[in-house]
């Protein structure tokens, strides 16, 4: 879904497509092709948003940053909110002490969340699966990834996650 509409590659009917063969999950990010590919979402999304999960993130780690972000998606995707957000590609370079504040992520998306922008709060990462645990432990996240490449076995149980730990979380 990241690449432009272009002559033998329409994501709008591949989008389309999807959603008529029963996948419903569609996930995406700000980072994917500078927005491209909620921009080809949000064509689909525009007319099919009740028929959709809909997963995004941001990369920002400010409150102020990930407002902006989140608000700039929803307008791409032509959505008024989204099933998850996610804190996108946590890695060992995270303060994780900042994200917790009053200025960052996690009060951004707490305050979404409150707001009904959103219906849960979660975190993504690939590379270290100590700093997805470390992050997992000190925030209710919803979710939690499933696995890692230095840890292939990691899996949400092993956090106790998957909104267990988050009682405000719609289920």
């Amino acid at each position: 879904m990241q690449r432009p509409p272009a002559e033998g590659h329409d994501p709008v009917a591949i989008a389309e497509t999807a959603l008529d063969l029963g996948i419903t999950y569609f996930d995406t990010a700000p980072s994917y092709n500078n927005g491209q590919s909620e921009t080809n979402y949000g064509q689909v999304l525009a007319r099919r948003r009740k028929e959709v999960f809909l997963a995004c993130k941001t990369g920002d780690r400010s409150y102020d940053g990930t407002r902006r972000s989140v608000e700039q998606s929803v307008k791409r995707l032509r959505a008024d909110h989204f099933d998850l957000l996610q804190i996108h590609g946590v890695s060992s370079r995270d303060d994780l002490a900042t994200w917790g504040k009053r200025n960052g992520v996690v009060a951004a998306l707490r305050k979404l969340r409150e707001q009904k922008m959103t219906r849960s709060i979660g975190v993504t990462g690939h590379n270290s699966a100590e700093i997805l645990q470390r992050s997992i432990e000190m925030c209710t996240f919803s979710t939690c990834p499933n696995s890692s490449r230095s840890s292939p076995r990691l899996t949400p149980s092993s956090f106790g996650c998957m909104g267990s730990r988050d009682s405000n979380a719609t289920r």
